[in-house]
């Protein structure tokens, strides 16, 4: 994940849908799809309940493209090919293999 200046992060006791375009492409996102950090990547990426892995947000969008110039995207912009995004409902909610 990349810095905005002073921000610094979101606490994960609250409830907050976000928006990232840095997701796996290969992986399928339905809603409900729990999402965890690609250590890898950078990125999200789905994930299982039972995976073992830390689960930081659950799907509430697919992926969506905001350069579809609509009523729910934004207009093109110079130089960007990939407008696409997920939203996830972040939530502390612990992975029942990890307690």
């Amino acid at each position: 994940m990349v810095s905005a200046n002073s921000l610094v992060g979101y606490s994960c006791l609250g409830d907050f849908v976000l928006q990232t375009g840095y997701y796996n492409s290969g992986d399928s996102y339905p809603v409900d799809t729990p999402i965890t950090p690609d250590g890898v990547t950078g990125s999200v990426k789905a994930t299982t309940a039972d995976s073992g892995e830390p689960i930081m947000g659950y799907i509430t969008e697919p992926p969506t493209d905001l350069l579809d110039g609509g009523a729910t995207g934004y207009p093109s912009i110079s130089g960007v090919t990939d407008g696409n995004v997920i939203a996830f409902q972040t939530a502390w909610v612990p992975n029942p293999e990890l307690t």
